[in-house]
């Protein structure tokens, strides 16, 4: 995938995805970017395994992220506007060939993925938190906040979702 910013947070997302399902830190259940995950897309979605088992997690970190955050007025690595979802799935339907060669498969690519787009090492507290404004959350910093946040909460084993809102909640 090319370095844009759409293709960045799709990487993100991926390694949150990765670092979140069960086997890892278990935020949700499912285990789709797993090995067995991918044997099973692969074999019910030949052409388009990684982006199936790639969705199919990013919904269920959707779902927890919606439940413990909400919808209203916020968004988040897995709830982006609109336009700017359309521009991810744009940038990994470009490079769909190779999206299944930059699926983490270890614990620790995942993390150096995450470490590449953090600017920082933070300390957090478990839950939801707002990194900021709506309007940020597709930005540089933006994704920088996230991949930060994300980090420290697989670091320390905590759930942290950082969300970003159109006023301070």
């Amino acid at each position: 995938m090319k370095n844009t910013l759409p293709a960045r947070f799709a990487r993100v997302r991926m390694a949150v995805a990765f670092l979140g399902e069960a086997g890892s830190a278990n935020w949700w259940s499912s285990s789709f970017l797993s090995q067995n995950g991918l044997a099973v897309a692969a074999y019910n979605f030949p052409r388009a395994a990684g982006y199936a088992a790639l969705n199919s997690s990013s919904a269920a970190a959707k779902r927890l992220h919606d439940e413990r955050i909400g919808r209203r007025r916020c968004v988040h690595l897995f709830r982006l506007s609109l336009g700017d979802e359309s521009l991810i799935h744009l940038a990994l339907e470009r490079d769909v060939c190779q999206l299944l060669g930059s699926l983490p498969r270890r614990s620790d690519d995942a993390v150096t993925l995450l470490e590449a787009e953090s600017r920082e090492l933070i300390s957090i507290d478990p839950g939801p938190v707002q990194v900021g404004a709506s309007a940020d959350a597709f930005t540089e910093p933006g994704l920088a906040e996230l991949a930060k946040h994300y980090l420290a909460a697989f670091r320390q084993d905590l759930q942290c979702l950082p969300y970003f809102a159109s006023a301070r909640r």
